[in-house]
């Protein structure tokens, strides 16, 4: 039986390139895509660049106890307060673009009306 090893190799060899990050350029506008499932939150922040998007940065969080029980709008409001937080050094140099398919903008401009 031979060794796994080169067959591994071979399989990390063969990943797409599209798994690397990329760093944004001066003055990109940059795209935060938010994600929601009952156990975890997360989002990714894209530049876009000849009709790609290119992954700059990942950002997940585990919802643990009371956050778990959070309504889906909580969990999205949640999701941009964590990665704002950590890629705060991107939100102040770049214009962002959040792109979720929850009605974020109404809902979080009106919080008397959902609840």
């Amino acid at each position: 039986m031979g060794h796994p090893l080169p067959a591994c190799l071979r399989r990390v060899k063969s990943l797409p390139v599209w798994l690397l990050l990329v760093k944004p350029s001066p003055g990109d506008t940059l795209y935060l895509y938010l994600s929601v499932t009952p156990q975890v939150v997360s989002s990714v922040l894209v530049r876009e660049e000849g009709g790609k998007q290119l992954p700059i940065y990942y950002v997940s969080k585990v919802l643990n106890g009371v956050k778990g029980r959070y309504t889906p709008i909580e969990k999205v409001a949640l999701a941009l307060v964590v990665t704002a937080k950590r890629l705060q050094p991107y939100f102040l140099s770049h214009p962002i673009g959040v792109r979720t398919n929850t009605p974020l903008k109404q809902t979080l401009g009106k919080p008397d009306t959902s609840g």
